[in-house]
């Protein structure tokens, strides 16, 4: 195919036209080769006299092409008719359309030779040169044959296809581009095969073979206590599946959430074969703590006590805890066994069993009664010994979705301090029941000290109770018991947002600037008993009040905190609370120091400390409040 167009022009400078002999006489004397006999290209010359003339290109002839136009091949080589033409010119439009990636393909040794330009000058309008271009087009595409393509669909890898009609070399390496991105962006790792490009047999055919990294072993390095099932059971990421990072990044999170590894370090190792080795180095922690010793407190005396567990029982990622607690100077007294097994299925099922017979100080201080009546008690120390069993199983309905049940059983005993009047019905005794459910979701990357993600549950719990209030000195008419029932429904939203990125895989060490938010509220129906009241205040709740300090039948609280790091292993927090507990039949209940008025938010302010160290996180905040100043010690974070 060839095109020609020629141009006159009727009007001639009279500078152009002063010059007009002696140029033709020097074009008369080259050679010009005939169109018709297609003679070799040569590049475009000027005679010494003649270059103070302007030239300019008369037309441009193309040969060669097949499905690009003659307007598509010139607009590629950036030059048009009526441009001026130097020396340079030639070579500058040649290596445009070789730069276009519409030529090449059947000159790879030797792309230059897939286009060919040389001039021809005018002699019939001296200053004018006619262009003519000798292209090998690349093949025309007609259909795509794309293999391998794996998690993805095919439609999909071809809707990322801009290729045109015609192959072209460059836009082929942007569209692998896009489709490794793609990939990418699912976890997924491509390459491509060896045949790429257009079949040698079957005409018009581009062949695109994909080809999805595929596991071919997972090796776990570095342990000596857990057993390597406890670590493969919590991997999605299986030998002879796809390979997926987004799922080994998730398959780290819940390994890390064990708390059983200092350090997960993942390798990942290709020959680029499509086959995918993974190594998981990891450095155990100590699981096992035995502790013991005197505490003395407001409430509960001299105490002695000892505790033993294990966070991985046998190797087998149990958790086994035995804790033992005894009054010295009073008769509170804790006894209880514990066990989790996190795995009773293939379903990452998880039970756990508690008995226990444990002494409960709801309050951090005594109570007494709001208007002193003039009644001796030997004790205004409330507590509640509670002996009972707990059993909970939980299940995963998704990589972060879980449904939860809970049964507990328990008779509980009160301490017959002296109360009077509405203040004698917190004293109850007797058996309490309770079945709940839950469904959580919950994405944050570590559980102990969270920097990103979420968690989020609905807890709705059915519960009886058959209560008396004891028979004491100062309430000589003892009480029937009466049963009750009850439900309890509530939200709990927490959510984390690094403010310096999210932490590498595996790396909780990796420290970083942390803004935590949490909303609680819950709600209740039916006659809930004391024991089972909503109770805010204090180091878990609001701080800078009393623990325990407001109750009821209905909760509303919101916290937020900044995390950040000061140095390693420490971090300093500011914090805020608000919120109240409210309603019920205990409202009424006027303990001194401890009045209830309905609902009212209730706020608190501080800053606090928190510390890793080998028995976990510890944790030391100071609040402030309207009800004065007050200082909180737990361990873990307060949400």
């Amino acid at each position: 195919m060839s095109h020609r167009v020629v141009k006159k022009r009727p009007y001639v400078s009279s500078t152009l036209a002063a010059l007009l002999p002696s140029t033709l006489g020097l074009i008369a004397a080259l050679p010009t080769p005939s169109l018709a006999q297609e003679a070799p290209l040569a590049p475009l010359t000027f005679p010494r006299s003649a270059r103070t003339v302007a030239r300019r290109i008369e037309s441009i002839t193309i040969f060669g092409a097949h499905s690009l136009s003659r307007e598509a091949i010139i607009a590629l080589t950036n030059h048009k008719e009526g441009d001026l033409i130097t020396e340079q010119t030639l070579s500058e439009m040649t290596e445009a359309l070789l730069q276009s990636g519409y030529f090449g393909m059947h000159h790879l040794d030797h792309p230059e030779d897939a286009v060919k330009i040389r001039s021809e000058e005018r002699n019939d309008h001296p200053g004018w040169v006619n262009i003519l271009i000798e292209v090998d087009e690349n093949d025309t595409i007609h259909q795509y044959n794309i293999t391998g393509s794996g998690p993805i669909k095919p439609e999909e890898i071809q809707s990322h296809l801009h290729l045109g009609l015609v192959y072209n070399t460059a836009q082929v390496s942007r569209d692998l581009h896009d489709i490794q991105a793609l990939y990418n962006k699912q976890g997924y790792v491509v390459t491509f095969g060896q045949d790429l490009g257009m079949d040698s047999v079957r005409s018009g055919v581009l062949n695109l073979p994909i080809l999805v990294a595929r596991v071919a072993e997972i090796q776990i390095l570095g342990n000596r206590k857990t057993r390597p099932f406890v670590i493969r059971r919590e991997l999605e990421t299986r030998v002879g599946d796809y390979y997926n990072r987004n799922t080994l990044r998730e398959d780290l999170r819940r390994l890390t959430n064990l708390n059983l590894f200092k350090e997960i370090d993942p390798q990942e190792l290709s020959d680029g074969s499509g086959k995918v080795r993974v190594l998981l180095n990891v450095v155990e922690k100590s699981s096992g703590l035995y502790n013991g010793g005197v505490s003395a407190g407001g409430t509960q005396g001299l105490t002695g006590f000892f505790e033993v567990s294990d966070a991985n029982f046998r190797g087998a990622g149990e958790s086994a805890r035995l804790h033992l607690e005894r009054g010295i100077t009073g008769n509170a007294h804790t006894e209880e066994i514990s066990f989790t097994e996190p795995h009773i299925d293939r379903r990452r099922t998880s039970l756990s069993v508690d008995l226990y017979d444990r002494a409960v100080y709801p309050f951090a201080s005594g109570v007494q009664n709001a208007a002193l009546s003039g009644l001796n008690s030997s004790s205004n120390i409330y507590a509640q010994q509670r002996v009972g069993a707990s059993l909970a199983v939980n299940r995963a309905l998704s990589r972060n979705l879980y449904v939860g049940v809970n049964l507990r059983g328990e008779s509980v005993q009160t301490n017959p301090i002296g109360l009077t009047g509405n203040n004698i019905a917190i004293l109850q005794d007797g058996p309490i029941f309770s079945l709940g459910g839950h469904l959580s979701h919950n994405n944050v990357d570590y559980a102990i000290d969270p920097a990103t993600g979420g968690a989020q549950s609905l807890l709705v719990t059915f519960g009886q109770s058959n209560l008396q209030t004891p028979q004491i000195t100062a309430s000589p008419l003892p009480s029937e018991a009466i049963l009750h029932h009850y439900v309890k429904s509530e939200i709990d939203w927490r959510q984390f947002v690094s403010l310096q990125g999210p932490r590498r895989p595996g790396k909780p060490e990796d420290e970083r600037s942390t803004l935590a938010f949490r909303v609680l509220a819950g709600s209740s129906a039916g006659t809930l008993p004391f024991t089972e009241q909503y109770f805010v205040g204090g180091g878990d709740t609001i701080r800078g009040y009393q623990d325990g300090r407001f109750w009821g039948s209905n909760v509303l609280l919101g916290s937020i905190e900044l995390r950040q790091p000061i140095a390693k292993g420490f971090k300093g927090v500011l914090f805020a609370d608000v919120g109240d507990a409210w309603g019920g039949s205990f409202e009424n209940v006027n303990l001194q120091g401890l009045s209830q008025d309905g609902f009212h938010p209730r706020a608190g302010a501080g800053i606090g400390l928190r510390v890793h160290s080998g028995f976990g996180l510890l944790r030391l905040d100071y609040g402030v409040s309207p009800e004065g100043g007050k200082i909180h010690f737990g361990f873990g974070q307060s949400f």
